[in-house]
């Protein structure tokens, strides 16, 4: 039995809305078709329907009792008698691969994600009892929705005291849910999409992130091992995971995922936290055991004789290449100050006063240019700020000025072939063009465009977007 995808839906109050079917019953869900609404009915949203917004605040344990809906109650009590089969077989000495089948094949079917690890020995008490109670929940959802009385084994049910005994399948049914759970604190994938944001209607500068739309479990992609400097990068084609790598794989390497830290945007220290906190294993990549923390690097005060990172010790801070030292209590105040300022410019950017937010982030930028190390996050973010303001407000050459120094920024923080860079360089190139300098945008543009590809593939938005750039460039350029 193969696991039925996730049928895409849209939000209530999507600007895309009447492309989409919506459920019969509820106002919250729609659907791309009337065909697939009605799959989804017949397997899980006849049950879910009812209690959507209690469902909603279990968060992922969500996923967990759709895996056992889209199942079926007949399929479970099947693939009980299968795993009492295997356990037979392991008794009699027979090894068995988790998630392998007895013909051999690791498919997409609901074995693969059974056998999925729910670390259940190293979870906290307090977790563990929180789960069993979340399982607790969805299994009552389950009883009052009627969805056991289609199936065998319930008839035996007694009543004692007032209160319905819980019978060995629906015994059975939630100690599923509760190993799902734990499987999917460990395994589920985010499914993202990127989504642009516009200061205002005029902005040209785009602010670009990856949003989470769904959660789902994909038991093949769960087999690579974590490193913080990854041999692949994951990508969506809406329900489908798609796995490409980010530089060349010998014959015989291992493939390297990344569960969330990556040493280009964490301390060794928090990432190695995380990972032990929420997959229970100490990281042992080539990164952590080099230490390797590139970003922090550029996360300190600058030094005023040689513009080197200054090392904060208790109450001063020293330089890393002329040992000046100097006590580090302004430095902070100054940060601070330039953080209120940084904050009040987003106030009024978002208030549509172009000029006042403009003026207050120059400050800004005045005192972080100063006590910040050149690359630093919190410098970058400064200058892309006011690359924004001022192509709003149609000064294309002074956009391009900060865009500048900003790509130059993310290219030596994330490296020259990173996502952070290809959107920095996209940026840079919308901008080049409205500045008039059709030249070094069609320079940007066909550098953005083989990393945009190695991440997301040829048919991302982002890449159609700049193709037709480069397509236009090379047209007012008189190239062929």
């Amino acid at each position: 039995m193969e696991l039925l995808p996730q049928h895409r839906v849209s939000v209530p109050g999507s600007s895309s809305l009447c492309k989409y079917v919506r459920c019969v019953r509820c106002t919250q869900v729609r659907y791309c078709s009337k065909d697939c609404r009605d799959v989804s009915w017949s397997f899980y949203h006849n049950i879910e329907c009812p209690y959507l917004d209690l469902l909603h605040s279990v968060g992922i344990a969500h996923l967990g009792v759709r895996i056992v809906l889209v199942a079926g109650l007949q399929f479970v009590l099947e693939f009980k008698k299968t795993l009492q089969s295997l356990e037979e077989q392991k008794k009699s000495g027979i090894l068995r691969i988790g998630g392998v089948s007895e013909d051999g094949t690791y498919g997409r079917g609901y074995l693969t994600v059974y056998d999925l690890m729910p670390h259940s020995q190293h979870l906290v008490i307090d977790d563990l009892f929180q789960y069993s109670l979340t399982a607790c929940l969805l299994l009552n959802i389950l009883q009052v929705s009627g969805w056991f009385s289609s199936g065998p084994g319930n008839g035996d049910t007694a009543v004692s005291g007032g209160a319905r005994d819980v019978s060995e399948v629906e015994r059975y049914v939630g100690g599923l849910l509760l190993r799902h759970i734990q499987q999917l604190v460990c395994n589920a994938h985010a499914i993202t999409e990127l989504q642009v944001t516009q200061a205002t209607d005029q902005s040209l500068v785009d602010t670009k992130s990856q949003v989470r739309v769904a959660t789902a479990i994909y038991p093949t992609a769960s087999l690579m091992n974590h490193s913080c400097d990854p041999t692949i990068i994951s990508s969506f084609d809406r329900d489908s995971l798609v796995v490409r790598a980010v530089r060349d794989v010998k014959e015989g390497m291992e493939i390297y995922n990344c569960y969330g830290p990556h040493h280009k945007r964490m301390s060794g220290a928090d990432r190695r936290q995380i990972l032990k906190e929420q997959y229970f294993f100490d990281c042992q990549c080539n990164a952590c055991v080099l230490d390797s923390s590139q970003n922090l690097v550029y996360m300190v005060f600058r030094c005023p004789k040689c513009e080197n990172g200054l090392l904060e010790e208790q109450t001063e801070v020293v330089c890393s290449g002329c040992g000046y030292h100097d006590n580090s209590l302004p430095y902070k105040e100054k940060a601070g100050v330039a953080k209120d300022l940084f904050l009040q410019g987003i106030q009024r950017l978002e208030a549509h006063n172009i000029t006042g937010a403009v003026e207050v982030m120059q400050r800004c930028h005045k005192i972080r240019n100063v006590i910040l190390h050149k690359y630093h996050r919190d410098l970058t973010e400064t200058k892309d700020f006011l690359a924004r303001c001022y192509a709003i407000m149609g000064d294309f050459e002074k956009s391009c000025q900060y865009l500048t120094e900003s790509v130059n920024s993310v290219k030596t923080v994330y490296g020259d072939s990173s996502i952070e860079y290809a959107n920095e360089l996209q940026k840079y190139a919308e901008v080049l063009v409205s500045a008039g300098h059709p030249e070094t945008a069609l320079t940007v543009t066909n550098d953005a465009l083989p990393i945009f590809k190695v991440h997301y593939g040829t048919s991302h938005t982002s890449v159609t977007e700049l193709d037709e750039l480069r397509t236009n460039l090379q047209r007012a350029l008189n190239i062929s």
